[in-house]
Parts: structure tokens; sequence; C-alpha cells
């Protein structure tokens, strides 16, 4: 998500999401522990208001975003979200498809 510099330019502490064409629903990830550690977690975009680059978190940037244009990028982290509840505390977890 995001201009796609994250894929040509990949940092230390991220990973973009790359989607094959011929066959969009396909992963590499095969356990949600590998789902949660390579999941892109920061998106680059303009800042149309001050024409900047910057790199937001990709919650913040879905936020951003039409719902319809938002669920085809992000899913809810059903297992993050669980956690989180029985330790007493409420987040919407997301993470990139």
């Amino acid at each position: 998500m995001g201009l796609g510099t994250k894929a040509v330019d990949r940092t230390g502490r991220d990973y973009p999401g790359l989607v094959s064409l011929d066959r969009p629903t396909a992963t590499a990830m095969t356990t949600d522990a590998e789902r949660h550690r390579f999941s892109q977690r920061g998106c680059d975009l303009i800042d149309l208001a001050s024409g900047t680059f910057e790199e937001r978190p990709c919650e913040e940037a879905a936020a951003l975003m039409p719902p319809a244009a938002a669920a085809t990028v992000m899913e809810h982290d059903r297992d993050a979200e669980r956690a989180l509840r029985e330790r007493g505390r409420r987040h919407d977890g997301r993470l990139l498809r």
C-alpha cells in the first residue's frame, strides 16, 4: 500500500506486500506468526496539503481511504484483537492483506 517505494527500496524494519497479478490471493506466508512478522507497517504517501512525501502507519493511511478501498488492502488481525481483549484492551488491529 502506498507509492510502491517499499517494494523497490525496502527498509530493514518493514516488509512490503507484493501481489502476484495472476494469483492475487496467493501468499508465501503459511503461518500467522509469519503473517504478523512480515506485514507491512508503514506506507509512503504524498501529503497534498504540504506537497511533501511522508511515511505513515498503514492503519493511519487506511483511515484516509474510502472504506471499500481500505477493505481491499487491509484485513482484521483477529489474533491480535483477541489477545488484547483477553488483557482488557480493545484495539482495531488490521494488517495489510
